[in-house]
């Protein structure tokens, strides 16, 4: 029996390079997977052994410095903004999306600027909902409130934002997004709405990102409430609206990349895993774009998830899969997270010795 397991990061507690180093001890083959958010780095090394991989001090999303990577191929960069300003590095009682920035992407973004002649951004799994205003920042753009006095980061000075000045003689490398959602801007699928509450905001706090964004895009002067563009913290209003990179659905590029159809034709049983199975995996996630594949060849599937949220009427509309509960197994919900590798292995485990 050939079994392919397509490994997204079980945010908070696994990443994809921790769960791939089971293959070792299993007759499963492991593919990295990303949409272009947690583990996108990971997915590219795989796909293009070539690549090099370096390093560089930027903040993350609460301004600490830090070291990021970033991978090269010839004339082509990747960076991946949940490696730079990542949710899943910050604790849950530490987030603050009000204060967290963009700020550290557009660092990585102007260190790249004479080295490549292309970046591709690999979106999500980010701890700020900026906008990209951070980005913008880090690069150079005064953003100026009604007395022509910088913004400070975050959320609140967008709140004050009045106008925008470009800086002289800055040039940037083709940018190209991998959106790993298709959420628009605003409204109850909107940036704020959908994914404020994951990074630590309160109904008040949604209420003032969705005002400061809104008022964002009123001072670029394009109507930006678009598909892709809540994804990541809203950071293709900077990318996309201001900086003129091109976006596209993640997950479709990336299974061009790993053949994703080709191994899945190939398979008797097909094996994917995201941390928390609900309403935002329908918007575009890998691992809900594998599991959508799977049905079209009418292959067996397991899901792998720290928590399921999704009744089985929504997930019959889309596969057959069975999905198997990480926190099922665990004593509580810290358990499941702190122990999670100890699961995953014994869900295998479990696997193995009824399929061989």
């Amino acid at each position: 029996m050939k079994t392919i397991f397509f490994v997204n990061a079980l945010k908070g507690s696994l990443s994809t390079k921790e769960i791939c180093k089971l293959k070792n001890k299993l007759p499963i083959t492991f593919v990295p997977l990303s949409d272009g958010g947690d583990g996108f780095l990971e997915t590219i090394n795989y796909t293009l052994p070539s690549v090099k991989k370096y390093f560089i001090s930027a903040k993350n999303a609460l301004n600490k410095t830090k070291k990021a990577p970033y991978l090269i191929c010839k004339n082509s960069a990747f960076i991946e903004c949940a490696k730079i300003a990542g949710l899943a590095e910050i604790k849950p009682q530490q987030r603050n999306v009000l204060q967290s920035s963009s700020f550290g992407v557009g660092t990585v973004l102007k260190a790249l600027n004479k080295k490549v002649k292309v970046v591709y951004i690999g979106l999500g799994g980010v701890a700020f909902n900026d906008g990209g205003a951070g980005c913008l920042q880090a690069l150079g753009y005064k953003l100026l409130d009604d007395k022509n006095k910088q913004i400070p980061l975050g959320i609140l000075g967008l709140l004050k934002l009045k106008k925008i000045i470009v800086p002289k003689n800055l040039k940037l490398p083709k940018i190209i997004c991998f959106s790993d959602v298709e959420n628009k801007l605003f409204g109850r699928k909107g940036s704020a709405q959908i994914y404020g509450p994951q990074k630590g905001a309160n109904k008040k706090e949604v209420i003032l990102i969705e005002r400061a964004l809104k008022n964002f895009q009123k001072v670029i002067g394009k109507n930006l409430d678009k598909k892709f563009y809540g994804a990541s913290g809203a950071l293709p209003v900077a990318l996309c609206g201001v900086l003129k990179a091109k976006i596209t659905k993640g997950s479709e590029e990336i299974f061009k990349l790993i053949k994703a159809e080709t191994l899945i034709k190939k398979a008797d049983l097909i094996l994917t895993s995201e941390g928390c199975l609900d309403e935002q995996s329908l918007f575009g996630k890998a691992p809900f774009e594998i599991l959508k594949l799977t049905k079209k060849y009418d292959k067996p599937v397991i899901f792998i998830c720290g928590k399921n949220n999704l009744n089985s009427s929504v997930l019959k509309k889309y596969t057959n899969s069975r999905v198997v509960e990480l926190c099922a197994l665990a004593k509580n919900k810290k358990d499941s997270f702190v122990n999670a590798k100890v699961y995953l292995k014994k869900v295998l485990g479990d696997l193995y010795e009824k399929e061989y």
